[in-house]
């Protein structure tokens, strides 16, 4: 029955140690961090609530407490909690121990082949409501962030969750029902594409790169108007 909260708590163990280590001192952006995870939380969950309700896909009471809101089990929201703190303090990292330049013409190109090929596919799947809402939204937050936040790392986005994959993976392949009898989350195929990798709807991948991408973006825009702030005081 803890299966669910041990995936969270595991995902946040580390990273969360790591945080004093007197070279990274993550704990000191952390009034950054905490808006940009509560401004992206909000209308994820609100659209989870929605999702249940409507049967995009539900929860197994066998891996949860039972402790319950708004149709969500309480791992459910220390999800949006506890994976973004774990891949922003990744992202974190990446920025002060590697000072190389990753921004290569080539991200713009990517950035606008990705979304381009998102919008596709979701127009064309819009009946399946998780594949066209979370490629849709994905693709519009991405040409975006080029056009309104030039100054955001996509580079280094990418990059931090290309090393992410494999600990999203592991998490999201228990959930999924990777080494379990049953899955945690029980997904409705009607609403996605039906491709899985191992256990993982693919779009699942494109839902943790959403989730991730606004908490970067929100906590980097924060911690600059803090920076900048700061210097004119």
């Amino acid at each position: 029955m803890y299966t669910y909260l041990l995936v969270d708590l595991g995902a946040l163990f580390i990273p969360i140690i790591a945080s004093f280590h007197p070279r990274l001192k993550f704990y000191n952006t952390w009034a950054a961090f905490f808006p940009a995870m509560f401004l992206t939380a909000l209308p994820f969950i609100i659209a989870d609530i929605i999702f249940t309700r409507i049967g995009i896909w539900n929860f197994n009471p066998r891996y949860v407490m039972g402790i319950y809101l708004f149709s969500l089990p309480l791992e459910e929201y220390l999800f949006f909690f506890c994976i973004p703190y774990a891949c922003v303090f990744t992202f974190y990292c990446f920025k002060i121990l590697v000072k190389r330049n990753v921004e290569y013409s080539g991200i713009r190109v990517f950035n606008l082949l990705l979304c381009l090929i998102l919008l596709i596919i979701g127009c064309i799947f819009y009946k399946r409501l998780y594949t066209a809402t979370t490629f849709i939204t994905l693709a519009v937050v991405m040409l975006f962030v080029r056009r309104f936040i030039p100054s955001f790392p996509l580079g280094r986005f990418f990059l931090t969750y290309l090393i992410l994959i494999a600990p999203f993976f592991i998490c999201n392949g228990i959930l999924t029902g990777t080494g379990l009898a049953e899955p945690v989350v029980l997904y409705n195929n009607a609403e996605n594409l039906g491709i899985r990798i191992l256990t993982l709807p693919i779009e699942d991948i494109f839902y943790g790169m959403l989730l991730i991408l606004l908490n970067t973006v929100i906590y980097e825009s924060v911690l600059h108007k803090q920076k900048a702030d700061y210097a004119n005081h």
